[in-house]
C-alpha cells in the first residue's frame, strides 16, 4: 500500500515539474515578446501568383524568406531602427523605427506595375488581419 501512495505521489511531483516547466517556457515566450517588435510581413493570394516567382523579404540586408501568394511571415526585431526590403522585379526600401511589444503589419504586392508603386507597404492592423487569415504561415530565418 505504501508503494502505491509513493508511486501517486511521484506521478503527481513529475506533472507537477511539468506543469512549471511549461508556465515557465510561456512566461520567457512572451517576456521575449514584450521586448521585441513583432513584424507581419504577407502577401495576399491573387490570380497572378501563380505565373509569378517568390519575392525575398529582408530586414538589416538580412533575408528573413522568399514569400509565395497567400503566405506570411512573422519576425521578431529589436527595437529600434530597422530597414524592410523586398526583392523582386522592382525593389522597395522601408526605414522603421520600432517599438517593443508593438505589433506592425507589411503587405508585400505581388508586382509594381509602375515605378511609384510601392512592392510593400504598411497596413492597417484591421485589414491585415483578415488577409493573413487567409494565408500560410511560413519560418522566417529569425
Amino acid at each position: 500500500m505504501k508503494s502505491i501512495y509513493f508511486l501517486i505521489a511521484a506521478v503527481s511531483f513529475c506533472l507537477g515539474s511539468a506543469d512549471v516547466a511549461a508556465q515557465d517556457s510561456v512566461m520567457t515566450e512572451k517576456q521575449e515578446k514584450n521586448s521585441k517588435a513583432i513584424v507581419y510581413v504577407y502577401r495576399a493570394m491573387s490570380a497572378e501568383d501563380g505565373r509569378q516567382a517568390r519575392q525575398e523579404v529582408y530586414s538589416d540586408g538580412k533575408s528573413l524568406a522568399k514569400l509565395g501568394g497567400g503566405e506570411y511571415l512573422i519576425a521578431l526585431l529589436a527595437p529600434g531602427k530597422h530597414s524592410l526590403k523586398a526583392e523582386g522585379k522592382d525593389q522597395s526600401d522601408l526605414i522603421l523605427e520600432l517599438k517593443a511589444g508593438e505589433t506592425y503589419y507589411f503587405r508585400l504586392a505581388s508586382g509594381g506595375t509602375a515605378p511609384a508603386t510601392p512592392l510593400l507597404a504598411q497596413v492597417p492592423r484591421e485589414k491585415a488581419t483578415v488577409e493573413i487569415r487567409q494565408a500560410a504561415p511560413i519560418k522566417a530565418a529569425r
